[in-house]
């Protein structure tokens, strides 16, 4: 088949005769076999590829045409049957088949795949397929040469299949027109096709020789098809094509491969033989001819007219592109302009009959006529530029085009021809701009630079000009380089003829360095390193000059030389006293006590005669001699030689005592000292000094066994302490309990009396006793720090509480301060940090009998012994008790802290105490990575501290403004300034306005006649203790001056109780704290107070209860469960006993452990209390044997009782199967506690602890 190649601006005749209506003569053919009936009746539907030119193509009217139509068209006449031809895009062809909305597919490339589903008719043509590629890429050949290239071909096509199975990846396309236009944009640079329809498409889109294409790489026939065993439709179509005669089908090949069509003068003998018949008559010849000639005439009028208004259409597109060109040829223009203009020319090529409207966008500039309308139907054609979109060209049409491909392809040009000029004025903009910078580089460097044509300096940038002296306006351009240097060279050489031959040297070589001294603009003669480089371009050779000024470099190595002259002269003097320094030492060396050696590989290199007296070796045998022989064994000698080298190789000395062998075989002890000569090298040498101390180590043996002997003794005080612990728990355990089952009956007052003072010394000794046996516990190292969270004030809250009723008492203020920025939250043991306030502050109370108690915290910054105990994390806080008491000295002071001590003796027989407390809280501290101190002056007072680490939690610690209060005008009374002040910033900080007064008079001397009201307070906070008038007569005072609604008002105490309850109440006192005040719960009162709850406006007074009746046992939820109490001491046993009767349960005893099984198993009990040594059966093993009992009574709770506040025994209790354990002395509200929390609730059992409890002591 002939190459069918037209370009889309050929000339307007051979497109016309491609046009021309198909009219073939007819000869006579033999009739088909009858066809197949029935869905034949209606006519058969064709389904074509919408784009294989010759085959199908489209016209420039946008209708179907082509060799395979005219094909079809022929068969339907010759069949008489009905065809409908579909055009689809190539991916979609086959398709029809698949879904039967076709009957035959035509232009279908034979391949074994199809043949599986397809039955295919004879084949009517060839076509070779190829890659066509951009003339630009070199090296594609075949498909190996394009793997990793993208690909372009026809989806579900022969090409697709090629090219996946060649491992190379396809970019699909739906149609051939589609694929052709991204070429025509620049956007594929290599596609698979059939060459016919390929060359076709290219020349017509007119960039043909943009492409060039490879061998040929697989070829195939063209066939029409139908689906697979439908015999009856292929034989009938085989059929309907051998009825068409083969002349018929050779003129529609030769039509639509440019051939000449028959016609008139390509007549066959039969033909001419009729026609010989017919101008038998010349007068029908003649008619004929005439209306022949007439119908011819009107064909070509119509051909000419065609002709004509494609001419105009191919005009006016070359004009578009012209003026495109045009306008694109100064791209310096404004880009607005530029764009208006090519929408302008775009306008001019488009068809007269098409109204249409074009936008044109292009790097961020913007021509637009189409503004808001929907494009969705307009025409868009990328502007790309190296690959990437960077504009667009959008067409939209008011009329419909009859010639949409064409047209398209248009604006793909034009769209190519901006893309190209764009690119082309962003290099020469980038060109420029890189000329630019270069420029400015050149003239803006540091480095002098100068350039040289022709021997003249044409050119020289700012630091040349500055080194050489030129200033402002002033330049050596265009001087020769002797112009600017000395007449002659320091080497004797003319400059002038110099510089000529170094920079024609520079020429031939490249370049060229060497020193020269040059003339300053002022005529100093300067010496500069010249490095000239030689730079060819176009055709011209320019010589660049770098000055760098070495005049300073020539005097600082003249200078280094004269130095070099006196350092020898110094080295040759320090010579000398080096050698004399050298027999001085020599001569220490050889006097010194101490055995000294140089060791090299562990051989001595050199030593001293001492080394040979202390070892019993003569000296000239130990010289080269390896150390292994001073060992006893190989490893006591290679013992710390690793740790010895490491440390002096970081430059340490490394010490350490030693036991060696001396020749004799005795044993000698030194202390060996080493360092290396060189850290960086220790195997360079290290020097050993050796010193005997067998002496010394003699005595020290002595002295280790006598602390050995010591620490066992002070051991074995403690673990006999801690023994005693539960025996002497357990009488004072009777004597506190009994006195508390008296307390509860009918007593005359000085019995009570008598019995307070019982209860008062058993307690006292009980402190005694906890004292001596927690300074046991933590000298013998059972003392167990925990790590538990809770709130810095309820702890200070605890802690002062139990010097209240004292304070009160001796009418001492006391005062807690907490700084704002102290966490509240913390994490640390309460109970110890408890234990060492509360002995701060008892002491402070035993030693103040005036004035004030204050307890503060503060942040703290640890001391080297206390940093490093916790993580990065923690918190340090300093507490500190400071009182106005006696004082101490700093002997006094000196003594504190240590165990059994006091300031001195009369001080113990005036005050009291064992002198325990401040060494337990040394102690405590010291376990909680802390310390502790004080700072006292005779006849003032003393500040006990106590630096502790915790860990806190959250960042809650300064309280924040409280809306309630913010504004609300609130009034102090309080005598003491140090309390009134502290209560009067924590009310600031809430945001109240707060006015404070030391006096009930000085409170109402606020308050006269013409007060204004709104400085009238909003609520009043009054001590009750003040000298003069109290809190009680200055409230009644205040409420006469401000009328029937006095405000809110609240009485600060130091003690409650009943009495103060009903005092508050009988007076009309609205609510009461307790000093020293918490802050946070004034703040709370005073909230409520001043904004009440709608729900409670009945409750005049929020704050203050009056007494409720005391509870009724018989009511509590235990009441009637049976108890088991199981103790060896008899008196324990009744006062435990009696002590859960009055609690209205039911109790038995036993003596033992196994007393308590035979109990157990012959009756029921809901809850046990274990003691935990007894004979016969400690409580540990009867725990562990009722809890082995296979029934009910194996889950029984059991509480364990001991005398011995140790961690061990709390440990081996809950491993033995105990749920809960109390320390004796055994107290009501800790047995009230353990009641509700094990049999409080119906069901109450447990088989194993769920928790682990603290140990409820006496004081919790």
């Amino acid at each position: 088949m002939a190459l069918w190649s037209v370009s889309l601006f050929a000339h307007p005749v051979a497109l016309l005769a491609q046009t021309e209506p198909l009219s073939v003569p007819t000869e006579t053919v033999a009739s088909p076999a009858p066809m197949a009936a029935g869905r034949l009746r209606d006519g058969i539907t064709v389904v074509m590829p919408d784009d294989f030119p010759p085959y199908v193509l489209i016209n420039d009217a946008g209708k179907y045409e082509g060799q395979r139509i005219d094909m079809w068209n022929l068969w339907s006449e010759r069949t008489g049957i009905p065809v409908t031809i579909v055009n689809r895009p190539w991916p979609q062809v086959l398709g029809a088949i698949e879904d039967a909305s076709a009957d035959v597919a035509d232009l279908v490339i034979d391949t074994d795949a199809r043949r599986l589903w397809l039955d295919y008719g004879p084949s009517y043509a060839r076509t070779d397929t190829a890659l066509f590629f951009d003339q630009s890429l070199v090296g594609v050949h075949d498909l190996e040469s394009v793997k990793g290239m993208e690909v372009g071909a026809l989806g579900r096509s022969q090409c697709e299949a090629e090219l996946v199975k060649a491992g190379v990846t396809p970019r699909i396309f739906p149609s051939m027109h589609d694929l052709i236009y991204t070429a025509v944009v620049g956007q594929l640079p290599v596609f698979c096709m059939q060459t016919n329809p390929a060359d076709y498409l290219l020349a017509r889109a007119g960039i043909l020789d943009r492409y060039r294409q490879t061998p040929t790489l697989f070829s195939g026939t063209i066939h029409w098809v139908v689906s697979k065993g439908d015999t009856a439709l292929l034989a009938t179509v085989a059929d309907g094509f051998r009825m068409i005669a083969p002349t018929e089908a050779t003129a529609i090949d030769r039509r639509w491969e440019g051939g000449s069509i028959p016609g008139l003068l390509g007549l066959d003998p039969v033909q001419i033989k009729r026609a010989l018949q017919l101008l038998a008559t010349i007068f029908i010849a003649a008619i004929g001819s005439a209306i022949f000639l007439r119908w011819r005439l009107g064909i070509a009028l119509f051909s000419r007219d065609t002709i004509e208004a494609q001419l105009r259409q191919r005009i006016r597109e070359q004009t578009c592109l012209h003026e495109v060109f045009l306008a694109t040829d100064n791209m310096q223009r404004p880009m607005v302009d530029i764009l208006r203009d090519v929408a302008a020319a775009i306008h001019k090529g488009w068809p007269e009959s098409i109204e249409c409207l074009i936008r044109v966008e292009l790097m961020g500039y913007e021509h637009d006529e189409i503004g808001k309308r929907d494009i969705r139907d307009a025409v868009t054609t990328p502007i790309m530029i190296e690959g990437k979109e960077r504009g667009r060209i959008t067409l939209l049409e008011l009329s419909k085009s009859n010639a949409p491909y064409v047209n398209r392809l248009l604006l793909g040009l034009v769209a190519s021809r901006v893309a190209g000029r764009a690119l082309g004025q962003t290099t020469l903009a980038m060109l420029q701009k890189s000329e630019e910078r270069f420029r400015r580089t050149f003239m803006h460097s540091a480095q002098a630079t100068a350039v040289l044509q022709e021997g003249r300096f044409v050119s020289a940038n700012n630091a040349a000009l500055a080194l050489l002296g030129y200033g402002p306006g002033q330049t050596f351009v265009g001087l020769t380089p002797d112009q600017i240097s000395p007449l002659y060279q320091s080497d004797g050489t003319e400059s002038r003829e110099k510089s000529q031959r170094l920079v024609t040297e520079a020429i031939e070589q490249g370049s060229q360095k060497f020193e020269w001294e040059h003339l300053r603009r002022d005529g100093e003669v300067v010496l500069f390193e010249v490095l000239l480089t030689a730079v060819v371009e176009d055709g011209r050779t320019d010589v660049y000059v770098l000055w760098n000024d070495i005049t300073v470099k020539r005097q600082a190595e003249q200078a280094l030389s004269a130095y070099q002259q006196t350092l020898e002269a110094q080295v040759a003097k320090r010579t000398q006293q080096i050698t004399t320094l050298y027999d001085e030492l020599h001569a220490i060396f050889a006097a010194a006590k101490a055995g000294i050696a140089l060791v090299r590989d562990r051989h001595i290199v050199t030593c001293n005669p001492s080394l040979a007296s202390i070892l019993l070796w003569p000296h000239e045998e130990l010289l080269g001699r390896s150390t292994r022989v001073f060992f006893k064994d190989d490893t006591s000698w290679m013992e710390g030689r690793d740790e010895a080298y490491a440390l002096m190789h970081a430059g340490g000395v490394y010490e350490r005592t030693t036991e060696l062998i001396r020749l004799d075989g005795s044993s000698v002890w030194v202390r060996q000292r080493a360092t290396a000569v060189d850290p960086a090298d220790p195997d360079k040498g290290t020097v050993w000094v050796l010193e005997d101390i067998s002496l010394e180590h003699a005595a020290q043996s002595q002295l280790g066994e006598a602390r050995d002997l010591a620490l066992q003794a002070a051991r074995l005080k403690s673990e006999f302490l801690a023994h005693m612990s539960h025996e002497l728990r357990s009488p004072i355990n009777a004597v506190l309990g009994f006195t508390e089952l008296l307390m509860g009956t009918t007593l005359s007052d000085h019995q009570r009396d008598y019995l307070q003072k019982v209860q008062s010394s058993g307690r006292h000794l009980l402190l005694i006793v906890n004292d001596v046996l927690d300074l046991s516990k933590v000298e013998a190292g059972k003392l167990r720090i925990e790590e538990t969270e809770f709130t810095l004030p309820s702890l200070l809250r605890t802690a002062v509480d139990t010097i209240s009723k004292g304070v009160a008492d001796k009418n001492l203020e006391l005062i807690v301060h907490i700084d704002s920025d102290v966490p509240r939250r913390l994490i640390g043991d309460p109970l110890r940090i408890t234990q060492i306030l509360m002995n701060y502050l008892t002491n402070a109370l035993k030693f103040t009998e005036h004035g004030t108690i204050t307890l503060s915290v503060s942040r703290a910054t640890p001391s080297a012994n206390a940093a490093g105990h916790l993580d990065g994390d923690a918190t340090y806080l300093h507490f500190a008790v400071s009182d106005t008491g006696i004082g101490m000295s700093p002997d006094q002071v000196a003594r504190m802290f240590q165990s059994f001590s006091q300031a001195e003796d009369s001080t113990a027989r005036l005050y009291g105490g064992t002198g325990l407390g401040l060494a337990i809280c040394r102690q405590l501290a010291v376990l909680m990575g802390g310390e502790v101190g004080v700072s006292s002056t005779p006849g003032i007072g003393s500040t006990f501290w106590a630096v502790l680490a915790l860990r806190s939690i959250g960042s809650d610690a300064m309280t924040s403004v409280h809306p309630a209060l913010l504004g609300r005008r609130v009034l102090i009374v309080d005598d003491h300034a140090g309390a009134s002040a502290q209560i009067k910033a924590a009310l600031q900080r809430a945001g109240a306005d707060v006015t404070a007064v030391a006096s009930g008079g000085e409170a109402l001397d606020l308050f006269h006649d013409d007060a204004d009201p709104s400085h009238l307070p909003e609520a009043m906070v009054v001590d009750l203790k003040m000298p003069g008038m109290d809190g009680i007569k200055t409230l009644r005072s205040l409420r006469e001056h401000l009328g029937k609604t006095p405000p809110p008002s609240i009485l600060m105490t130091k003690q409650g109780g009943q009495q103060i309850v009903d005092l508050t109440l009988s007076e009309g006192i609205d609510d009461l704290v307790i000093k020293p005040v918490d802050p946070e719960i004034l703040i709370g009162k005073l909230e409520r107070l001043l904004h009440p709850d709608p729900g409670s406006a009945a409750k005049t007074r929020r704050g203050v209860r009056p007494a409720r009746p005391p509870e009724v046992l018989n009511d509590l939820p235990y009441a009637g469960k049976r108890v088991l109490v199981v103790d060896d001491h008899p008196l324990n046993r009744e006062l435990a006993a009696a002590m859960l009767r009055k609690h209205a349960l039911v109790t038995e005893t036993a003596e033992n452990g196994a007393a308590a099984l035979e109990s157990l198993l012959e009756n029921d009990f809901d809850l046990i209390f274990m003691d935990n040594q007894m004979p016969v059966m400690s409580g540990f093993e009867a725990t562990r044997r009722i809890r082995a009992l296979p029934t009910a009574k194996g889950r029984i709770p059991i509480i364990g009782l001991t005398g011995r506040s140790d961690e061990s025994d709390r440990i081996e209790g809950l491993e033995a199967g105990m749920n809960d354990y109390i320390v004796k002395p055994m107290t009501p509200l800790n047995l009230r506690e353990v009641l509700l929390r094990w049999i409080g609730q119906s069901g109450a059992t447990a088989a194993a602890p769920q928790r682990e409890p603290e140990p409820l002591a006496p004081g919790d």
